[in-house]
This record gives C-alpha cells, structure tokens and sequence, in this order.
C-alpha cells in the first residue's frame, strides 16, 4: 500500500512538470526545435546524392558555329556607305573673356617641388603655450624724507649798553631795531614731483587667463598662414586675371590695346631669415603705378602669389623701396618679379629661426 501511494504522488508530480512545460512556449520550441534536427539528422544517409550534381558532360558541352551564307550576308548592314557623323563646332572664346596681357615673358618659375627632405614644407603647427599670469606690477612708492625745518638765524645779541653817566646834557642813544630776515623756501623736490605723478597714473587693467589664450590662439593662427603654401593664385593664368581687375581697380576701366604696356622688371630680394625653417626659393610678381616723380601711386599688389604669405609680404616691401626711373613723363604700370634665392649663407645648417608664438 506505501509503494502503490508513492507511486501515485510520482505520478501527479510528473503530470504537474509537464503540464508546467507545456504552458512555457520556449520550452515548446526548444523540444520542437531538437525533435526536427533529430528526424532530419536520421533521414539525411538516406537522401539521394546524384541528383544535386551535375555531370561533367552537361557542365562541358560544345556550342555550335553557324557559318553564313553569302545570300545572308548581303541581307547585313554597309556601314561603309553611311553618312559620316559631322559634330557642331566647338565654341570659340570671346576676344573680351581673353587675357590683354601674359606674363609669358617673364621667367617662369619651376612648378616642380623639391625632393621630399626631412622637414616638410609647412611647419608643423606649433604648441600653445600658455604662460602662468603674472600679477600686476605695483606701483613703486618713493619715501619722501621729511625736510628738517630751516633753523631761522639767531637774532644778533645787542652789545651791552654802557653805563649811564651822570652827564645832563646829552641822553643815551635808544637801540635801533634790527632789519628782519626773510628765509625762501627751497624749489620743490623731485621725489615729491615723481610721488605726484604715480599717483595720477592709472594702473594698469590685469589681462584675464582666457585673453591671454585668445591672444595666444590667434598669434598662432597668423603664423600657421604665414608659412602654410597656399596654391591659389601661383599661376600664370591666375596672374592674368589678377592684372586685369586690379588694373579696372585702380584706373575704373577695362585694360584695352590701346593703353601703355606694363614695363616688366625682375627684382632681387633679400631672403628673410623667418622664411628659413621652408628652404623655398619662390617668386612673386607686384603690381604698382608710378607717377612722372618717380613716386608710388596707392597701394602695391601681389597679382601672381608666390604661394606663401610670408614671402608676398616680404615683396610689398621690397616695392616700396625699389628705385624706379619713369621716364615716359606720366603714370605708368609696372609689373616687378620679386625673387626670394635660398642660401646656406643667410640660413646656415641647424641655425634657422623657429616661429614662436
């Protein structure tokens, strides 16, 4: 009777697990899942293999030749008579649109880069560098000594009278007063002028942190466009369009055949030693209008970029102070390449100024 019992509480706590099994959905299709990788496990020896291979004959079979016959090749096309294809004719430039001017007799300079070295051809961007604030200054006090008081001049003791003798005719003389002394004050010291002159000045406005960065983020901004090469405007072409819109700049008017034709002049420049960390040796081409004085009129202008802005600011400079000899007795255009030659002499090996900012 207690094995048949235990039997039975087996029993009902089987039926229960499954029960709760079959109410789990992931439990059904977990079993579903095994049970259909079991029958297809146990059916795959018995799948024939021949039919999903293909024979070696039906993979090579020979493709047929089909030979015309001259009845059927004269049903086919003559290309040959057809009318050639004629294209339209290209559009021609406008003789406005065309330069009035080339600098193709000016040398040209090389449009090949050096070999690469070790260095590149811009710097690499440099640090910022923050320095630590320093507090204002204070402002410097002078210690004035107290001046001693003028000690006044003793008053002069009067001389001891004589006794009075018993003589009635004549009275003794009465002392006369003596004459005061004035005493000047001395001239003002300077100590006391510099002491005045602190104090009327202001002090000066301490510079906050983030306006040092500010400053210090656009030094560096100025310096990476210094000496970062730029290809815009470096040329020929470029330099033909720059003339003819500083030349309608300048003189309110389009450059014709009829104007004055620029005096072309090469000019040789001091290389600069800031440009020495590049070892380039460009070239620049100014634009500037001389009176009949020999004098510049307005402003000069890089019209072909010699692609650095290191080296066009150095060309400005050279203008200014380039002796020009106008002897047409009235304003004239010049066009003066400015060249920068690279030496080992003003840039000696390992001595090249670093930009600093």
């Amino acid at each position: 009777m207690a094995s048949s019992k235990q039997f039975q509480d087996q029993a009902a706590t089987l039926g229960q697990r499954w029960q709760q099994l079959w109410r789990n959905p992931t439990a059904v299709s977990a079993i579903a899942s095994l049970g259909a990788h079991g029958l297809l496990f146990l059916a795959l020896p018995f799948l024939p293999e021949t039919s999903t291979k293909a024979t070696e004959s039906e993979i090579r079979r020979s493709v047929e030749v089909v030979e015309l016959t001259p009845d059927e090749q004269k049903r086919l096309p003559d290309f040959s008579t057809l009318p050639p294809i004629e294209l339209p004719p290209l559009s021609t430039p406008k003789p406005d649109d065309a330069a009035p001017f080339s600098f193709s007799d000016l040398p040209k300079p090389s449009t090949t880069l050096p070999e690469p070295s070790d260095s590149l051809l811009a710097p690499p961007p440099l640090p910022i560098f923050i320095p630590p604030i320093v507090p204002p200054p204070q402002p410097y006090q002078i210690q004035i000594p107290t001046t001693p008081p003028v000690a006044a001049s003793p008053q002069p003791s009067a001389p001891p009278s004589p006794e009075p003798t018993e003589t009635p005719q004549a009275d003794a003389p009465s002392p006369q007063p003596l004459p005061s002394v004035a005493v000047e004050d001395g001239p003002e010291s300077p100590q006391a002028n510099a002491q005045a002159d602190a104090n009327t000045q202001p002090s000066p406005t301490p510079r906050s942190e983030e306006q040092i960065q500010q400053d210090l983020i656009a030094r560096q901004q100025e310096l990476r466009e210094l000496y970062t090469y730029n290809p815009s405007g470096t040329s020929v072409e470029e330099g033909n369009i720059g003339f003819v819109n500083w030349f309608r700049e300048v003189f309110g008017r389009d450059y014709s055949e009829g104007d004055a034709k620029p005096i072309q002049q090469e000019a040789e420049a001091e290389y600069p030693k800031l440009a020495c960390p590049l070892k380039q040796s460009p070239r620049a081409v100014v634009g500037v209008v001389v009176d009949a004085e020999n004098q510049i009129v307005g402003e000069p202008e890089v019209l072909q970029s010699s692609g650095y802005r290191l080296f066009n600011e150095e060309a400005l400079k050279v203008i200014e102070s380039y002796p020009f000899e106008n002897s047409t007795g009235k304003e004239q255009v010049y066009l003066i390449g400015v060249k920068f030659e690279y030496s080992e002499e003003v840039c000696p090996p390992g001595l090249a100024p670093a930009p600093t900012g």
